[in-house]
């Protein structure tokens, strides 16, 4: 994803929760991350190989990711297929989401 679109995202967003569907890891091949969320009762899935995103910070899933990890995503209030995938804010708890959009009221997501 390219630093602009991420940008742009985080400019004018809306958070929910996302769930890791399946990622796999390869010595064949790029490390493969199946994904959805939720937004106004609409199911979006996607799919992300990693070889190719320039920003990491935010995209890398962790190596040890698990099928129904939950995380952070921030979407696009223009489009919601555009997303970024927060992994540095996972949901352990159900109180951790509220927790987070608090503190992004303060100190909102940032492209390092």
């Amino acid at each position: 994803m390219e630093e602009n679109i991420e940008r742009s995202i985080l400019e004018d967003c809306t958070y929910t929760i996302g769930t890791v569907i399946s990622f796999h890891l390869s010595s064949s091949s790029s490390p493969e991350l199946k994904y959805n969320y939720i937004v106004d009762g609409i199911e979006i899935e996607g799919r992300r190989y990693y070889k190719y995103i320039p920003y990491e910070y935010y995209e890398n899933p962790p190596q040890n990711s698990k099928e129904k990890e939950l995380f952070v995503v921030a979407y696009s209030n223009n489009n919601v297929k555009k997303c970024l995938l927060l992994f540095d804010y996972p949901i352990k708890q159900e109180e951790d989401f509220d927790k987070y959009l608090d503190n992004f009221k303060v100190n909102p997501p940032r492209i390092p």
